[in-house]
């Protein structure tokens, strides 16, 4: 069974290229939904091995601590805009190292694809 990414992103087209990438070209099971109330429902009834959040607000930052109680063992990695709220920086900052923030737009997915592949490993069918 493939690794399980959950996406939480606001931006259907930033969901549907991180959907069409990780799991059509890499392989790993992908679910998406668009905010962080969506993401902790999804983490109540399935499982997954790493959640993708993009940062758009403080619902996003108390998204990710509601997710990590659900599962302590959960991996995050975080997309951000260049530029957002200083209180969202602050919450990145202390809450993750600095390699697991991405700035959005992502470009050519090679930095979350490094950084997805150091946390998980490579897909696994």
């Amino acid at each position: 069974m493939p690794h399980q990414i959950l996406i939480s992103e606001h931006d259907a087209h930033v969901r549907k290229a991180l959907a069409e990438y990780l799991q059509g070209t890499l392989g790993y099971g992908v679910t998406c939904v668009a905010g962080g109330q969506d993401a902790i429902e999804a983490a109540i009834s399935r499982k997954f091995d790493l959640f993708i959040l993009g940062i758009d607000g403080p619902d996003e930052a108390e998204a990710s601590t509601r997710l990590h109680k659900l599962n302590p063992d959960l991996q995050a990695i975080f997309l951000t805009k260049a530029g957002e709220q200083e209180a969202i920086q602050d919450f990145l900052r202390f809450s993750m190292p600095a390699d697991r923030v991405l700035v959005k737009p992502l470009g050519d997915m090679s930095a979350l694809t490094r950084l997805i592949v150091s946390i998980l490993g490579p897909p696994t069918a």
